[in-house]
């Protein structure tokens, strides 16, 4: 999954640099490593960025990128409708690309 999300997220001359810069992360975990590329948005410094954030706290990383709505309130605030939207937002990224979309 990281691989296709590295092809469909970052530009054909990057997706090396990208690969290498996930496989040299071996501290952090698959999970994250697929958040810091949601995240990253195609940046190679970025993803470099939120990698080193996983290094340090793998949950804000993941946090960030699998739930952006329930980030922004105060804990306990977060309303179902955020929950579900999160969700399908994250959901619809992970199948971006797959058929021709892009990430």
């Amino acid at each position: 999954m990281v691989h296709r999300k590295i092809g469909d997220t970052f530009a054909d001359g990057d997706e090396s640099e990208a690969l290498a810069l996930l496989e040299a992360a071996v501290d952090v975990d698959g999970r994250s490593k697929l958040a810091a590329v949601k995240l990253a948005a195609g940046s190679l410094a970025q993803l470099e960025t939120y990698l080193a954030a996983a290094r340090v706290d793998w949950r804000d990383v993941v946090a960030w990128a699998e739930f952006p709505r329930q980030m922004r309130v105060p804990p306990g605030e977060a309303t179902d409708e955020m929950r579900a939207s999160d969700r399908a937002d994250y959901d619809r990224w992970l199948g971006a690309g797959s058929s021709g979309g892009s990430g």
